[in-house]
């Protein structure tokens, strides 16, 4: 209780004695310095949430470019399942076979 009492009598004398333009710049100052650090932190959380959308930004990229990859892959072997059947089921699978025995049994005349 004893301490509450002189500091609060300091505080009296500083805001009404001749301290109390150097108490009032010093409060300004104080107050100046939160507001520059309250703007300091907020640019860093900008920067941490732009780097960070620039981080997923980077992974999507590399996520479709694979996506893309596995797609093309897929589109590749279907068109190759669809010619391989048109080729063994079609009316070429007959002449194809012929010509099959017949280089076989050239070979072997060899």
């Amino acid at each position: 209780h004893r301490c509450r009492q002189l500091i609060n009598h300091a505080v009296a004398r500083f805001a009404a004695g001749s301290i109390s333009p150097a108490f009032h710049s010093w409060v300004l100052f104080v107050k100046d310095m939160d507001r520059h650090e309250a703007e300091e932190k907020r640019k860093e959380q900008l920067l941490a949430r732009f780097k960070q959308r620039m981080l997923h930004t980077a992974e999507l990229k590399a996520f479709q470019g694979w996506l893309h990859g596995v797609q093309e892959r897929v589109r590749l072997r279907q068109l190759i399942k669809h010619a391989v059947a048109r080729f063994t089921h079609g009316k070429l699978a007959p002449a194809m076979r012929t010509w099959c025995v017949f280089t076989d049994r050239s070979k072997s005349e060899e």
